[in-house]
C-alpha cells in the first residue's frame, strides 16, 4: 500500500506545474523555520522587556538633562546678549533661565535611576554651581548696568581730562582774540604764531589720546603695540606743548604781550600739567588691568561655573551611554546563544537550495539557457537557434511568448528603421538620412569627378500662419509643401525636412546653373496659394545653394555655407542665392557662427549672466542687468554676435529668447523671495519693427510677470536713427508699464530735445566716462553735468564701470543714484548670483550686528 501511495504522489508531481511542486517543498521548509522562529521569539521577548525598562529610565533622564542643557545654554546666551545690550529683558531672561535650571535639577534629583547609578554627588555639584552662577551673574549685570562701575577711568576723563582740555583751548582763544585787536607788527605776529602752535600741538595730543582710548577698547588688531605707539605720540605732543609754552614765557617781557595773553598763558601752563598727570593716572589704570570691572568676574567666576556645569552634564550623559552599552552587550550575548540555532536553519536552507537547484537546472535553467541564446541571436537579427521542447506548463507558455515577441520585434524594427531616418510629420528623410546620402554623394563625386549641390531653404511667413491659425494648419502647410517638392524633383534627388520650416534638397550630379534653375522652379512651385479649410495661404521661400567641390569638400562646410547663402537671400529679398565668399568677408569661423546661432538659442546653448545694480545712498540691491553669453564662442565679443544676428535676420528670435529666459529667471528668483527688476538691452533693429511691444506684452502675459519687473535699455544712437518711430514704440512700451532706460549716455549725440520727449525713467552714463573720471577732469565734468541734468529732468542716473572704491565715493559725493561695475560684482550665472546674494545679505547682517 505504501508503494501505491508513493506512486500516486510521483504521478501527481509529474502532472503538476512547477508552482505546485515548489509549494510542497516550501511548506516543509516553512514549518521547520516557523518552529525555530517561535523558540527564538520567546527569548527575544524576554530580553526586550528588560531593555524596554532600561530604555524608559534612560530616556527619562535624557529628556530632563536635555531640558537642563537648554536652560544652561539659554542662561549663557542671555548673559552674553546682556553684555552686548544691557536691557531689562535680557536681565529677566538670565534670572528666569537660572530658576528654570534649578527646578530641572531638583526634578533630576528626584528620579531613581541617577541615584542608583551613583550620580547624586554630581547633581549636588550642578545645583551648587547654579546657585553661585546666579549670584555672579547678578553682580556682573549690576556692573554692566553702571558705567562708572564698568569703567573706573570714565570719571577721570569727565572730571579732569575733559575740563582741562576745554579750559586750555578757551584760554588760547581768548588770547588770540585779544591779539586780533592789537596793531600788527613782527612781535605781535610772533606771539600769535606761538599761541596757534600751542593750540595745534594740544589738539594733536588730544587726538592721540582719543586713538589711545579707541585702541584700548580693542577695536584694532595688535592692541598692545597700538597703545604703546599712541602713548608715545601723546608724550611727544605734550613735550611740544611745553616747549611752546616755554617760548611764550620768554616773550612775556615784550610790550605786545597783553594782560589777557599773560592770564591765558598761566592757565594753559596749569591745565597742561593737570591734563598730563591725569593721563598718567589713566594709563596706570589700564596697565594694572582694572580699567574694566567685568573682565575679572567673567574670567575668574562665571566661565569656570559654566565649565563645571557642562562637565557634570557630560558626566551624566556618559553614564547613560555606559548603561546603553550594557544593554547592547546583553543583546550580543543573546545573539551568540541564538547563533547555533540560526546555523542549523542555514544548513537546512542550503540543503533545500541544493536540491532545488538540481531540480530547477533540469526543468527551468537548461531551457532558459537555450532560450537566452536564441534571444541574443534575435537581438543580432539571427533566428536560427532551435528552441527546446517544453517540459512543463510554464516553459511552454514562455516559449509561446518568445515566438510572438520575435515576430513583433521584426515588425517594429522595420518601423523604427523608417522612423529613425524620416520625419514623422511629412514622411521626408530627416537630417540623419540626408547626411548619409550626402556622404554617399561625396564618395561618388570624388570617384567620378561630378559635382553636386545642396539647397537649404526655409519658409517666410510660416510663423504667422502657425501663430494665427494654429499648429494643425501649419502641419498641413508643411505636408503640402513636402508633396509639391517630391512631385517637382527627380527620383534621384533627396528632399529632407530638418525641423520647423527648414528643408534641404540634395541634387546629385548637378552643377550650379542647373541648381539655380531648380531653385527657381521650387520658388515658383511654392508661390502658388495653399488651400486649407477654404482659406488661401501664401508662403515664400528663401533658398541657399552650395556646390561640391567649389564651396566645400565635407558635409559640415557645405551645410554651413548653404545656410549662409540662404540668409543672404532672405536679407536681400531674393528667392535664392549661391554662396560667395563676398557674403562672408571676415573669417571661416563666422560661417560656423551664423549656422550655429539659430541652433544654439533653439536648444538653450546660450546663457544669461546677471550683474547687480546697487543704490549708492543705501547700498541696497535695486536690480540686475541680463547680459548674453555664448560659451561655444566665448572668444567673440557679444557686440559682434549681435551685429551678425541683425545682418542675418536672427535678431528677432534671439531677442525673444533673451527676454523669455530673463522673465523665467525672474519667476525662479521670485519663488526664492527675490524680487528684482531685470534690465535687457534692445538693439537698433528692435526699434525698427513696430510689433516689438506686442511680442514683449505676449511674453509678459504668458509667463505672468508684472511689467514693472522688466526694464529695457536703448542706446542713444538707436533712438536717434529714427526718432519718430522710436518715440512711438517707446511710448507703447511705457504704457504697458515697462521701465525704459537710455544706455551708454554720452557716447552718442546726447540730444536734449529728444531726451525730454522720451518716456524713460533713467539714463546710464557710459563706463568710458565713469572709469576715468578721477584722472580726467573732462570726464568728471561730464559725469557731474549728466547727473545734474538728469535730476532736473526727474530721471535717475546709473553709473556703469564702477571699478574702485574711490569711484564709488566720488559718485556718492556727486549724488549719483545707482552704481554698476566690477567693484560691486562681475556678471555671473543665475546660480552664482543666488549664492552671491546670500553671502552679501550675511555680510550686511554681520556688519549691522557689529555696529549695534
Amino acid at each position: 500500500m505504501a508503494r501505491t501511495t508513493t506512486s500516486r504522489f510521483s504521478t501527481w508531481l509529474n502532472r503538476s506545474s512547477l508552482r505546485q511542486r515548489y509549494l510542497g517543498a516550501a511548506l516543509a521548509v516553512s514549518a521547520t523555520i516557523l518552529a525555530a522562529s517561535l523558540y527564538t521569539d520567546y527569548h527575544i521577548r524576554q530580553a526586550q522587556e528588560r531593555s524596554t525598562r532600561n530604555i524608559e529610565h534612560r530616556n527619562q533622564v535624557q529628556l530632563v538633562t536635555r531640558s537642563l542643557r537648554n536652560d544652561v545654554w539659554g542662561t549663557e546666551y542671555a548673559l552674553q546678549a546682556f553684555i552686548l545690550t544691557p536691557t531689562a529683558w535680557y536681565r529677566e531672561t538670565v534670572q528666569l533661565r537660572i530658576r528654570s535650571a534649578l527646578t530641572t535639577t531638583e526634578k533630576l534629583q528626584g528620579l531613581e535611576w541617577p541615584q542608583q547609578q551613583g550620580l547624586g554627588r554630581t547633581l549636588d555639584e550642578i545645583d551648587h554651581a547654579l546657585l553661585e552662577l546666579s549670584s555672579a551673574a547678578n553682580r556682573l549685570m549690576d556692573i554692566r548696568s553702571d558705567v562708572e562701575q564698568l569703567f573706573p577711568a570714565a570719571r577721570l576723563m569727565d572730571e579732569t581730562l575733559a575740563p582741562a582740555r576745554t579750559e586750555f583751548l578757551t584760554a588760547v582763544q581768548l588770547a588770540l582774540q585779544e591779539l586780533e585787536t592789537v596793531a600788527p607788527d613782527p612781535a605781535q605776529r610772533e606771539i600769535r604764531d606761538e599761541f596757534e602752535a600751542a593750540q595745534l600741538s594740544w589738539l594733536q595730543m588730544v587726538g592721540a589720546f582719543r586713538l589711545y582710548v579707541v585702541r584700548q577698547a580693542g577695536i584694532y588688531s595688535d592692541t598692545e603695540k597700538g597703545l604703546n605707539d599712541a602713548a608715545h605720540d601723546i608724550s611727544l605732543h605734550h613735550g611740544q606743548v611745553l616747549k611752546t609754552l616755554e617760548r611764550l614765557h620768554q616773550l612775556r617781557s615784550q610790550p605786545q604781550f597783553s594782560l589777557q595773553a599773560t592770564e591765558s598763558l598761566e592757565q594753559m601752563t596749569r591745565n597742561a600739567s593737570v591734563w598730563y598727570r591725569a593721563f598718567e593716572r589713566f594709563r596706570s589704570l589700564r596697565q594694572t588691568g582694572h580699567w574694566r570691572a567685568d573682565f575679572p568676574l567673567i574670567k575668574d567666576e562665571i566661565q569656570p561655573l559654566f565649565a563645571s556645569i557642562w562637565d557634570n552634564l557630560d558626566h551624566i550623559d556618559a553614564r547613560v551611554e555606559e548603561a546603553a552599552v550594557r544593554d547592547v552587550t546583553h543583546w550580543s550575548a543573546l545573539a551568540h546563544n541564538l547563533r547555533n540555532g540560526i546555523m542549523l536553519l542555514v544548513a537546512l536552507v542550503l540543503i533545500t537550495f541544493a536540491v532545488g537547484y538540481i531540480f530547477f537546472q533540469r526543468t527551468v535553467l537548461s531551457p532558459l539557457s537555450t532560450l537566452t541564446r536564441a534571444m541574443n541571436q534575435v537581438a543580432h537579427g539571427q533566428y536560427q537557434e532551435r528552441l527546446p521542447a517544453p517540459r512543463n506548463r510554464e516553459t511552454r507558455n514562455l516559449l509561446d511568448a518568445f515566438q510572438h515577441m520575435q515576430h513583433m520585434i521584426e515588425q517594429r524594427q522595420n518601423e523604427l528603421r523608417h522612423q529613425t531616418l524620416h520625419d514623422g510629420l511629412t514622411g521626408l528623410p530627416n537630417r540623419l538620412l540626408l547626411n548619409d546620402r550626402m556622404q554617399q554623394a561625396l564618395l561618388i563625386s570624388a570617384r567620378d569627378g561630378n559635382p553636386f549641390c545642396l539647397l537649404m531653404m526655409d519658409l517666410d511667413r510660416f510663423k504667422e500662419i502657425n501663430d494665427t491659425l494654429g499648429h494643425h494648419v501649419g502641419d498641413e502647410v508643411l505636408r503640402e509643401i513636402s508633396r509639391r517638392l517630391q512631385d517637382l524633383l527627380r527620383r534621384s534627388d533627396t528632399v529632407a525636412r530638418l525641423g520647423g520650416d527648414e528643408f534641404a534638397v540634395l541634387l546629385p550630379e548637378t552643377g550650379i546653373p542647373e541648381a539655380q534653375a531648380i531653385a527657381g522652379k521650387i520658388a515658383q512651385c511654392l508661390d502658388r496659394a495653399i488651400s486649407i479649410n477654404d482659406q488661401q495661404l501664401l508662403v515664400d521661400t528663401s533658398i541657399g545653394i552650395a556646390a561640391y567641390p567649389d564651396h566645400g569638400s565635407d558635409i559640415d562646410t557645405l551645410v554651413k555655407r548653404a545656410d549662409v547663402a540662404m540668409y543672404v537671400a532672405k536679407n536681400n529679398g531674393l528667392t535664392h542665392s549661391v554662396y560667395s565668399s563676398e557674403h562672408d568677408p571676415h573669417s571661416v569661423s563666422r560661417l560656423a557662427m551664423i549656422s550655429e546661432l539659430r541652433h544654439s538659442f533653439q536648444h538653450d546653448e546660450l546663457e544669461l549672466h546677471y550683474q547687480p545694480k546697487v543704490a549708492i545712498s543705501s547700498g541696497e540691491l535695486v536690480g540686475v542687468e541680463a547680459l548674453l553669453r555664448w560659451p561655444r564662442w566665448n572668444d567673440v565679443s557679444i557686440d559682434y554676435i549681435i551685429t551678425t544676428a541683425e545682418q542675418t535676420g536672427l535678431i528677432r528670435p534671439l531677442t525673444q529668447w533673451v527676454i523669455r529666459r530673463a522673465l523665467e529667471q525672474h519667476l525662479a528668483w521670485q519663488r526664492l523671495n527675490i524680487n528684482l527688476p531685470i534690465a535687457i538691452n534692445l538693439s537698433t533693429w528692435n526699434l525698427e519693427h513696430a510689433d516689438i511691444d506686442a511680442n514683449i506684452g505676449e511674453l509678459l502675459d504668458e509667463l505672468g510677470v508684472p511689467p514693472e519687473y522688466l526694464e529695457l535699455e536703448i542706446t542713444e544712437n538707436a533712438m536717434l536713427k529714427n526718432p519718430e518711430r522710436a518715440q512711438e514704440i517707446l511710448q507703447r512700451l511705457s504704457q504697458r508699464g515697462i521701465r525704459l532706460s537710455i544706455d551708454d549716455y554720452g557716447t552718442g549725440f546726447s540730444s536734449l530735445a529728444y531726451l525730454k520727449q522720451m518716456p524713460v525713467r533713467e539714463i546710464k552714463i557710459d563706463r568710458s566716462f565713469v572709469s576715468d573720471m578721477l584722472e580726467d577732469e573732462n570726464d568728471a565734468v561730464i559725469v557731474r553735468s549728466t547727473i545734474d541734468l538728469a535730476h532736473n529732468l526727474g530721471l535717475k542716473v546709473v553709473a556703469e564701470g564702477v571699478e574702485t572704491a574711490d569711484i564709488w565715493d566720488m559718485l556718492q559725493i556727486l549724488d549719483c543714484d545707482i552704481a554698476q561695475g566690477h567693484y560691486i560684482a562681475r556678471p555671473m550665472s543665475a546660480a552664482r548670483f543666488t549664492d552671491w546674494l546670500r553671502d552679501r545679505a550675511q555680510k550686511r547682517a554681520d556688519t549691522h550686528q557689529d555696529s549695534a
